[in-house]
C-alpha cells in the first residue's frame, strides 16, 4: 500500500464530518446584504476560490470523484482569476469581458455545487452558504457590467 493510499485510509467519517462542519461555519454569510461596501468584488470572489478549492479537495479525496472535483475546481480557480484579471484590464472592453466570464463561472461553480448536493456529498446547509456567495458575487457583476454598459452606450 502506496503513502498516498494510507492516508486516505487515515481520514476517518469524523474528520469528514468536522472538515464539512468547518466550511459550514467558515464561509457562514448572514446579512449578506448587508455586506460592508469596501468588501471588493475581487475580495468576494478569491474568498469563494478558497472555499471551492477546499470542497473540490474532499470531493476528490473522500469520495473518489476527481471529474466531478475537477471541474468544479476549474471553474472555482478561474474566478477569482479572471476576477484579478479584470482589475488589470486595459480597456473598459476588456473588463466587462473578464467580468462576464467571472460572473458565468460563478454561475457554472453553483450548478456543480448543487451537483454535490444532488449526489449527497454533503447537506444542502454546508453549500447553501458558498453557493449564497456565487449569487451575491453574480449580482454585483451585474449591477458593474449593467452600469458600465449603460457608460458605454451613452458616449
Amino acid at each position: 500500500m502506496g503513502k498516498e493510499e494510507e492516508k486516505d485510509e487515515d481520514f476517518d467519517e469524523a474528520s469528514l464530518t468536522e472538515f464539512k462542519a468547518h466550511l459550514h461555519d467558515r464561509y457562514e454569510t448572514p446579512g449578506m446584504a448587508d455586506e460592508d461596501a469596501s468588501s471588493s468584488v475581487r475580495d468576494c470572489c478569491m474568498d469563494l476560490t478558497t472555499a471551492i478549492f477546499e470542497i473540490a479537495h474532499m470531493v476528490r479525496r473522500e469520495f473518489r470523484q476527481p471529474a466531478m472535483a475537477d471541474q468544479l475546481l476549474r471553474c472555482g480557480m478561474s474566478i477569482g482569476t479572471n476576477m484579478a484579471e479584470a482589475e488589470s484590464a486595459q480597456s473598459e472592453e476588456e473588463y466587462l469581458r473578464k467580468c462576464e466570464i467571472t460572473r458565468m463561472e460563478c454561475l457554472e461553480a453553483r450548478k456543480w455545487l448543487e451537483a454535490f448536493y444532488s449526489n449527497r456529498f454533503y447537506a444542502l446547509f454546508q453549500l447553501e452558504p458558498i453557493m449564497a456567495k456565487c449569487d451575491h458575487i453574480r449580482e454585483r457583476l451585474d449591477a458593474i457590467c449593467g452600469t458600465a454598459r449603460k457608460g458605454a452606450a451613452a458616449k
